[in-house]
């Protein structure tokens, strides 16, 4: 960071000392000196918001070490940007309990190479981590529980090191899966740069807000708008054939692809030890946003899948709408009530009584009673709050994409809550989840409760019922998408 404001110093006075030999600042010092102070004080402003920050160290016993490698799936040509003949190649980061680390490093948050593919958040590599790369796997080390986690829509396989260090620590071996042309720009091991699609920013707001503007009303004053909004939602993905559509199934191939890869040992031999001491027939799965959303359709097409946690995402996949999931799942959602009355001010009606994804994971009539789904909201956080963010960046900017929360506290509530019901359904230990979690974040987390969705369902009479759809209908918005083309 240092060197970074250093140069921002010599930068403006490079530009101050061409304008002055400009007739625009010529023979006017005061001009030159206000627009000094004015750069200088962007440049300090930048500084202050996004500082250096210390991760919080995990809670477990064990020291945590990491690796990165490459896993490239030979069958998927020409997967998103990819060129026609191109296979699908994937960057994974392991971490996962370690032996001694002594003489080692801890690895920076950032590399120099992976910083130099980012601009704002470039001083992360003067961040250090608590995981050591390359460090020797656990003694011993075998049948040690596993998780699988997928970032954000244009995020990083590194966003929530916090929450990976954390699970490492306690034995589990977690694996981040890249997903290559929806993310930004990384390096393979190798060096190999991973470069990031061109349409990615435009394509991803078009599936978001078509044409701009937001045709969806998923958060009207009824139920059955809000299910309509959603169904209409999901039918678009479809018919459309945006990127959100083609991105969930890309998603869910490389999830399942790593997966039997590490489960079948087809790695580069620096990693046959850790593949080998991992559990592979009760996994967790988990993500973060459209990640979370990944994570809960993999759950649900994964047969070794114990249990699915979604990290503040919404559901991307028409089959589980209105439908169970049979395995346990954790909801972590940010303080949406807040960003909506921000967004529709007030329109008379409790916005924290529907959380977005409660007409998903559970049959509409059944909503609410499974004692193995767990739905929470986060006091205070927003959206990007459910990642390293919540460390690195401070003042007004922060509050409304991030939250007011404190970092640390918002880092303990996520690993506490996701450890938890790992340990709970992943290893099948008996710890009281999540009575414990709630009982101990009580301040700040508030249990949600989908039950609504059931009470409004099961209020209407059996030909109300007809008369709606039970869900999205997929196959007519692919015959609309077929005939439109």
């Amino acid at each position: 960071m240092i060197a970074l404001v250093v140069a921002l110093v010599l930068l403006l006075a490079l530009v101050i000392r061409r304008l002055r030999g400009s007739r625009v600042l010529s023979g006017r010092p005061w001009a030159s000196g206000v627009l000094f102070s004015l750069l200088t004080a962007i440049a300090a402003f930048g500084y202050w918001t996004f500082p250096n920050f210390e991760m919080p160290a995990p809670s477990g016993e064990h020291p945590v070490g990491v690796r990165d490698f490459e896993l490239t799936d030979t069958s998927r040509k020409g997967v998103m940007a990819a060129a026609v003949d191109e296979p699908r190649r994937l960057l994974v980061r392991v971490w996962y309990p370690a032996g001694s680390v002594a003489g080692l490093e801890p690895r920076p948050y950032f590399t120099d190479a992976e910083a130099a593919t980012t601009w704002v958040f470039a001083h992360f590599r003067h961040v250090d981590t608590h995981s050591y790369e390359n460090a020797p796997l656990l003694p011993g080390a075998e049948r040690q529980p596993v998780v699988f986690f997928s970032h954000g829509y244009q995020g990083r396989l590194s966003q929530n090191t916090g929450l990976m260090e954390e699970l490492a620590s306690h034995g589990y071996i977690v694996y981040s899966v890249g997903h290559t042309y929806d993310g930004p720009e990384g390096v393979f091991p190798n060096g190999d740069p991973i470069p990031e699609d061109d349409k990615l920013w435009e394509e991803a707001l078009e599936s978001a807000l078509p044409g701009g503007k937001a045709v969806d009303k998923v958060n009207g004053p009824t139920m059955a708008e809000r299910r309509a909004g959603m169904i209409a939602m999901l039918e678009r993905y479809t018919r459309d054939n945006t990127r959100f559509h083609r991105s969930r199934g890309v998603w869910i191939e490389d999830r399942l692809f790593v997966k039997d890869e590490l489960m079948a040992g087809r790695v580069d031999p620096a990693m046959a030890e850790i593949a080998a001491a991992g559990d592979f027939i009760r996994v967790g799965h988990t993500g973060m946003s459209f990640g979370g959303s990944t994570a809960v359709s993999v759950c649900w097409q994964d047969a070794d899948c114990a249990a699915a946690v979604n990290l503040d995402g919404g559901n991307f996949d028409p089959q589980l709408f209105n439908r169970s999931v049979d395995k346990p799942l954790l909801m972590f959602m940010h303080d949406w009530p807040v960003i909506l009355q921000l967004l529709d001010g007030d329109q008379g009606w409790d916005y924290s009584e529907y959380g977005y994804a409660d007409l998903s994971y559970e049959a509409h009539s059944v909503a609410g009673t499974r004692d193995d789904i767990s739905r929470l909201r986060v006091k205070d956080v927003q959206h990007l709050g459910v990642s390293d963010l919540i460390m690195a960046v401070r003042g007004p900017i922060k509050s409304v994409p991030i939250g007011g929360i404190d970092g640390p506290t918002m880092m303990t509530i996520t690993n506490d809550f996701v450890r938890g019901f790992f340990d709970k359904h992943v290893r099948g230990l008996d710890n009281n989840f999540p009575a414990a979690q709630f009982a101990e974040h009580s301040e700040n987390v508030v249990p949600h409760d989908a039950g609504r969705v059931r009470d409004w369902w099961n209020s209407l009479s059996e030909t109300e019922r007809a008369e709606l759809p039970s869900g999205p209908d997929v196959a007519g918005a692919l015959l609309e998408a077929g005939e439109a083309r």
